[in-house]
């Protein structure tokens, strides 16, 4: 299972659309993002939706998208949409 918080496609010389297709059903990714995150690559949002589409579909994945919290910014407070893509969200 991981975490990823304001994951890219690419960050210094590093695939993470290559990697993503490395992950196993049996494990679960949590994504989390901000609308207004927008950097030289791109909308980061996007680029988490790329990951995800980038997944096995039977990998278990969530992503929470804050509407104003990118760089420098802190995360407020139930402020926030949980976009559910999972096939299964039980433990595994």
């Amino acid at each position: 299972s991981g975490v990823l918080l304001s994951a890219g496609t690419k960050y210094r010389g590093v695939d993470a659309l290559h990697a993503i297709r490395d992950i196993v059903p049996s494990q679960r990714l949590f994504f989390v993002s901000s609308k207004d995150d927008i950097s030289s690559y791109g909308s980061n949002y996007d680029m988490n939706i790329e990951l995800m589409d980038a997944l096995k579909k039977e990998v278990s994945r969530k992503l929470v998208v804050y509407n104003s919290a990118g760089q420098q910014k802190q995360f407020p407070i139930g402020y926030h949409q949980v976009i559910d893509f999972s096939p299964n969200l039980e433990p595994v």
